[in-house]
């Protein structure tokens, strides 16, 4: 372990037949026989990474925190931790030579593919001379012993670091296949001295996510417990040990009430089109199932959450996925769009059971390695949709090689809160005339506010008419925090793929080029998912955004304009010091769910005229509702209580009759539902009291 990376870092080198490695997202390759387009490549090297992520992450995880010696210190240093994975390497070795060169950190253990040949090994020993060097076909439990002993961290007079709770005389017991999803619990438990009964506990449990769940969740608990606990302690007096127990007891049940976990949900399955078009094969099979249980379990891992494995998705559920794609056009009928979403959830009910839906009700925020939109689901016994009421971000499952190699780097953490001054490109890419005169105005009131908020000093411009003035704008631009494009959305049908006009040049953004951390993509059905579609959104993510949002369907300009506006309202908030949300998955999912009263007038200019009016009090409406709205509506009931007040306000004016062909029957449409964030937007943050500080002292 390098002193300056508190992280280990491991290599894993794969033979490659491929002399280039740059596996495009398309569906003209020559992974065929594989339904998700896996290399068969990384399929030789399946069991060195879930080896690997048996070993251990960073320094903290060779300590036992949660002890009676444990100092309060200890558990706030545990309850900041965010996103902590292994970072693992995959380099084909014909570009290891280059890769050993250029390194910035040392790697701590390296792991041949059985494939390599023998100067594979003759490189690294050379590079590495310090560094274990291992074959696929030597990994084993007893090495993974000899591992965790070998990899202790060297103490300042150059001493291995004594492991002060995880004694020498530890076994480590190696998961893999289908136990590897017990990681996440198995780093947690062994904090507090428990590994190896939790890991009894669950050689007996049919459900792995139930027992897995409830050892976080315990974990949680006890470390909330320990932290309300000291606070409420600071703030009384207690004089005997009753009064101490008493508040202890209080302290418990708050933090049984407010400890909460990630969840990670994996779902293979490809569209019906995928397989039409001959670049997939209609079955899965067990490389591929094991590479997705690897990715949800590595960032499972990193979240200290839970896996949640789904069968395979049917080629029903992407039918109905792209029926509403289809349907989901200005004029449709609302109340069939709202049945297809209640449809969806059924079918997405039926492949959970009692306790994975506890979970995803239970859960803090919900990653989706998955091309089915899980978040559209409207659960039974829920009003809306999934991603109303948790953070949600996507990762597409297409083609599993990129997204395997994505997942193990370690994903940055970006801050765009308040102290920090941020720099967001406007590019404009829809044409000024008269065909677009609608859209492009739209788009321009949307500038127009933009700058308001935050400046010409935060805030450029650029209108571009050509491909070449987009890229170099963004070139030019390279430590730009946000990117938001506005555009006419594009399907290509002939060879299904989804991308944008920049004047009238056709964008996918394949280019080699490097994105901000955030993009938005303002533009129709930018990342289409029931037709299986290559699109422009997955291609920005494998150029380097952390996050970017995108649309299932065509989108109206003026919906657009709001929900964008209030999109960055809610940005700026957090830069002047609102901590009402943390992420941008956070800020998001916020954002459509309260965006209910925008979705509901726009189905009627009469409606928008009626609600911007005064009453008989001379009071706006608008702000009539709002005020009542305020703290009466989450995620779970947006829509049924805005509708509830409009018509309380109707009849309190006599005028019951008004607008019943819209407040009665779902007759309005949810155009919000139908955006998606991709990537990590969770690793967006908006506030955070580690970085404001930072950014205060002008450390970032």
């Amino acid at each position: 372990m390098d002193k300056n990376n508190p992280y280990y870092i491991y290599t894993i080198v794969f033979h490659s037949t491929d002399s280039n490695q740059n596996i495009s997202v398309s569906h003209e390759n020559d992974m065929k026989e594989s339904m998700h387009l896996l290399d068969p490549s990384i399929r030789d090297i399946l069991p060195a990474l879930e080896f690997v992520m048996n070993l251990p992450r960073y320094l903290y995880d060779y300590y036992k925190f949660l002890d009676s010696e444990s100092s309060c210190a200890n558990v706030e240093l545990l309850s900041a931790e965010y996103d902590n994975s292994h970072i693992i390497q995959l380099i084909p070795d014909f570009q290891l030579e280059v890769f050993l060169e250029a390194a910035k950190y040392h790697e701590d253990l390296i792991v041949i593919s059985d494939f390599c040949n023998d100067d594979v090994y003759t490189v690294c020993k050379k590079a590495r001379e310090k560094v274990p060097i291992i074959g696929v076909k030597k990994l084993n439990e007893e090495l993974l012993n000899e591992c965790w002993k070998s990899l202790r961290p060297i103490d300042d007079d150059g001493e291995l670091l004594k492991m002060e709770n995880i004694e020498d005389t530890h076994k480590f017991n190696l998961l893999n296949e289908r136990k590897i999803v017990l990681l996440p619990g198995v780093f947690l438990s062994r904090r507090i001295g428990r590994d190896m009964k939790f890991q009894e506990e669950a050689s007996k449990s049919n459900c792995l996510e139930y027992i897995v769940a409830n050892e976080i969740f315990k974990y949680k608990v006890m470390l909330n417990t320990i932290l309300i606990f000291d606070k409420n302690y600071q703030s009384c007096d207690c004089t005997g040990e009753t009064q101490v127990q008493e508040l202890l007891k209080k302290s418990n049940k708050e933090a049984l009430d407010n400890s909460d976990f990630s969840v990670v949900i994996t779902f293979p399955g490809v569209p019906k089109e995928q397989i039409r078009y001959g670049s997939s094969k209609q079955e899965i099979n067990e490389c591929e199932l094991r590479a997705i249980r690897i990715l949800g379990t590595h960032r499972a891992i990193s979240r200290n959450g839970i896996v949640i494995e789904l069968e395979k998705a049917s080629l029903e559920l992407f039918s109905l996925v792209a029926e509403m794609e289809k349907k989901c056009t200005d004029g449709t009928n609302n109340k069939h769009v709202w049945d297809l979403l209640r449809k969806f959830g059924k079918m997405i009910g039926c492949l959970l059971n009692e306790y994975t839906i506890s979970i995803i009700k239970k859960a803090k925020d919900i990653t989706i390695f998955s091309n089915i939109p899980i978040g559209l689901a409207i659960l039974e016994d829920e009003e809306l949709p999934i991603q109303c009421y948790k953070p949600l971000s996507y990762r597409p499952l297409l083609p599993l090689t990129i997204q395997v190699q994505q997942e193990l780097k370690k994903t940055p953490q970006h801050y765009i809160g308040k102290g920090k001054e941020i720099k967001i490109l406007f590019a404009e890419c829809i044409n000024n005339d008269d065909r677009n005169k609608f859209v492009f105005n739209e788009s321009e009131g949307v500038y127009k506010r933009l700058k308001c908020m935050f400046g010409e000093h935060e805030l450029y411009y650029c209108h571009a008419y050509k491909l070449e003035t987009l890229i170099e704008f963004i070139g030019r631009h390279q430590d730009a925090d946000i990117l938001y494009i506005s555009a006419h959305g594009h399907y290509e049908k002939k060879y299904n793929k989804a991308g944008i006009m920049v004047g009238e040049d056709f964008w996918m953004a394949e280019n080699d080029m490097k994105f901000p951390p955030l993009v938005i993509l303002s533009a129709c059905h930018t990342g289409p998912r029931g037709i299986g579609a290559v699109n422009i959104a997955d291609f920005i993510i494998k150029n380097g955004a952390i996050a970017v949002l995108s649309t299932f369907i065509p989108v109206n300009a003026r919906r657009n304009k709001m929900l964008m506006l209030r999109l960055f309202f809610y940005i700026n908030e957090a830069r002047n010091g609102s901590t009402r949300y943390e992420t941008m998955s956070e800020l998001w999912s916020g954002v459509v769910a309260t965006n209910a009263i925008y979705e509901i007038i726009m189905e009627s200019e009469e409606l928008q005229k009626w609600i911007r009016g005064k009453n008989t009090y001379g009071i706006t409406r608008i702000d009539e509702l709002n005020k009542r709205l305020a703290g009466s509506i989450d995620g779970h009931n947006s829509y049924s209580v805005t509708v509830n007040l409009i018509k309380e306000m109707l009849r309190q004016e006599r005028s019951d009759e008004k607008f019943k062909s819209i407040l009665n029957g779902d007759n309005y449409f949810p155009e919000s539902f139908f955006y998606q964030f991709i990537g990590s937007p969770e690793n967006i943050l908006v506030y955070n009291k580690i970085f404001e500080d930072a950014a205060d002292l002008e450390l970032i």
